[in-house]
């Protein structure tokens, strides 16, 4: 074989090994991501803190209306009217 042939050869390897790589890599993630939402018994991590009484969650809030950064309208009150969950998170930078 020719020089430039084995070299050729060289580089589809090297971006067989590197595609492997990524698509090991990123299943990984995805799996670590999708794993670390839910519990055993496939609830939302939020409602097991709820249940241990690590979070604290009240029944008396005021509705309001807010608009988030893609322009949707959303109203507290018209959510849990459809049974949605909201979870409320408060953050604070400098």
């Amino acid at each position: 074989m020719g020089q430039t042939k084995l070299n050729r050869l060289k580089k589809q390897t090297e971006s067989m090994v590197m595609k492997k790589n990524f698509l090991f890599t990123a299943l990984l993630a995805c799996s670590m991501a999708l794993y670390s939402q839910t519990s055993q018994d496939g609830k939302c991590v939020i409602e097991n803190l709820i249940q241990a009484k690590m979070v604290r969650s009240t029944d008396v809030i005021g509705n309001f209306t807010i608009t988030d950064s893609d322009g949707h309208v959303w109203n507290l009150y018209e959510q849990l009217d459809l049974g949605k969950t909201v979870f409320l998170d408060f953050f604070y930078s400098s």
